[in-house]
């Protein structure tokens, strides 16, 4: 029968068991002596008595019917009787004396028997282990740190060991000052792996220690580690000056009572790779720290420490931002009745940067219509056509705002005055044709021409870029798409009148760009002009719808020249009419 183990430890204080336990350092202490015992169902106990002996404890009420106890011990060395104990002396003295050497395991039987009968009958079975406890294993610091109330507290961590039973065994922790190694505190840290001791000093070296200790006061190896404590700071960060690429960032002092540091040590965050690093001594006047190269409209991590030896305080932080650069790439498509404008996205990990947009028409003296977005885009709706509206664009970067980007747009007219003829060439190619004055110069020379079709005008989409050719085809209906891309201006010439463009010249097996691809024999074809002027104030004509019909190469009266020229993008046809 194997003896159960208890310890008892009397005003020691102990730490709650839950996952990470917090220990004060003003709870009561370990005393000098302990009671330490273990038990069998509170029937046979013992306790540490000297050098190689423990007393050992029975209840003799539960064996009514014995007048005398034998006791027997077996050992390494061999097995050892303590001859007969008459139940009177039980009686009195309240325990019994038996050797147990340091090191070894004793197996104890107790045995009994009546006045009138000699033989023995065994009563209690059980083993006193004086063997050493493993060590604790691991046992280090995961976190000092000092508070805002100017205490501080240390955490600390270890592995359990075969010998942290807590029926068996008990985890002892001490520490003290290092300066001072008669002042230790204790607390039991039974079952757990890790612990938190609060009210330290600030700038002070403790040492802790921490032991497994047997229910009979044998103590393992201790584990012992050295740690100072943060030091103090109460310092604030401030920003005296923010631009667009540099940040001057001042702290106050720290002066609180009883702070014991060094120096300061000033860091901002530039990137995840690199930090721009300053220090000043305690007593340095300069508190004023100048970074330089900086990108617009970033948020930038300061942290501020105090170190004594080395060891530094809490950071103090604080996240500046500097002032955003203006709005970059806007491009603005005008129709008759909406303005849709496009910029340059700040990025997915700038969450903090929006965008101010205003839109007003400078003669009928309303309130502008002013909007906050954190898209790249923003469509104006029921605006009047063939007028003029002032867009103005400020990007925003937590409070700080960027210079205004302002542009003035014409919304195009409502019915051209030359519109887009679209017609069949045969079943896979079309042309498409428009004049010089499909667009007026109001909102600049127009630069470029992009040819747009789509099997379906409800299809429409109010975007900047659209497909090509080669990604509408797993589509029932292809949307919106780029036919043909005018590079060139074919109205720089001030003798040519109207251009013709053919839509499906080109086989597009193997390209994965741009091409200019076929059309599908079966389907009905919509196509749309957008100009765009070198400012990229683009201005867009509605959908006009694919006809049949083949108008005569010329009419009578007039005088013109057909030149053809074939393009690796397509075919150009220009028409030249002679005055």
């Amino acid at each position: 029968m194997i003896v159960g183990l208890t310890l008892t430890w009397h005003a020691l204080a102990s730490a709650t068991h839950d996952s990470h336990a917090k220990f004060r350092g003003d709870q009561p202490t370990l005393p000098g002596l302990l009671s330490l015992h273990e038990d069998n169902d509170q029937l046979l106990s013992f306790e540490r008595h000297s050098e190689n002996y423990v007393k050992m404890f029975w209840d003799i009420s539960q064996f009514p019917y014995c007048d005398y106890f034998n006791i027997s011990s077996l050992t390494q060395s061999g097995k050892h009787e303590y001859g007969s104990i008459a139940k009177e002396t039980i009686h009195r003295e309240g325990f019994a004396v038996i050797k147990a050497k340091n090191n070894e395991r004793t197996e104890i039987s107790l045995s009994c028997r009546p006045k009138m009968e000699y033989r023995w009958q065994k009563l209690l079975s059980g083993v006193v282990d004086l063997t050493r406890p493993s060590s604790v294993q691991n046992f280090k610091i995961l976190r000092a740190m000092t508070d805002e109330s100017q205490k501080s507290s240390i955490s600390f961590e270890w592995l359990l060991t075969d010998h942290d039973d807590p029926t068996h065994y008990r985890l002892i922790l001490s520490y003290h000052l290092k300066t001072n190694v008669n002042a230790h505190k204790y607390v039991d840290v039974s079952s757990l792996n890790s612990i938190t001791v609060y009210g330290l000093n600030p700038s002070t070296t403790y040492v802790a220690a921490i032991v497994n200790m047997s229910s009979l006061g044998i103590a393992s190896v201790p584990a012992s580690v050295e740690q100072t404590t943060p030091p103090l700071i109460s310092s604030v960060l401030e920003a005296e000056r923010i631009t667009k690429k540099s940040l001057l960032i001042k702290f106050t002092p720290t002066d609180a009572d009883g702070a014991l540091f060094d120096k300061y040590y000033l860091e901002l965050l530039i990137s995840e790779k690199v930090n721009a690093t300053v220090s000043r001594s305690r007593g340095s006047r300069s508190r004023s720290v100048l970074f330089k190269g900086l990108l617009p409209g970033r948020r930038y991590l300061c942290r501020l420490f105090t170190v004594c030896r080395g060891i530094r305080s809490e950071p103090v932080t604080q996240v500046f931002t500097t002032y955003p650069d203006k709005i970059q790439r806007l491009r603005i498509i005008s129709r008759p009745t909406s303005v849709k404008l496009f910029w340059q996205h700040c990025g997915d990990n700038m969450p903090y940067i929006r965008y101010r947009i205003a839109c007003f028409n400078p003669l009928d003296g309303r309130d502008p219509l002013v909007v906050e977005t954190t898209k790249d885009n923003l469509l104006v709706e029921k605006l009047k056509s063939s007028t003029w509206y002032t867009f103005s664009a400020t990007v925003i970067a937590d409070d700080l705002e960027s210079d205004t980007e302002a542009v003035t747009v014409m919304t195009v007219g409502q019915e051209a005055t030359h519109p887009v003829q679209f017609r069949r060439l045969d079943q896979t190619a079309a042309v498409v044709s428009f004049g010089r004055n499909l667009f007026t110069d109001s909102n600049g020379v127009v630069d470029q021409y992009s040819i747009i079709v789509a099997e379906d005008e409800q299809l429409d989409k109010f975007d900047f870029h659209h497909l090509r050719w080669k990604a509408v085809q797993k589509y029932h209906k292809w949307p919106p798409y780029l036919a043909y891309s005018v590079k060139r201006n074919p109205f720089s010439n001030p003798k040519v009148q109207s251009s013709e463009y053919l839509i499906g010249a080109e086989e597009c097996d193997n390209e994965l760009g741009y091409c200019n691809g076929p059309l599908r024999a079966t389907s009905q074809y919509f196509v749309k002009i957008r100009g765009c002027s070198v400012a990229m104030i683009c201005m867009e004509t509605g959908y006009t719808a694919l006809s049949s019909e083949t108008p005569a190469n010329g009419s009578e009266g007039s005088q013109a020249v057909m030149i053809t020229a074939i393009f690796v993008a397509g075919v150009f046809v220009s028409r030249f009419l002679l005055a």
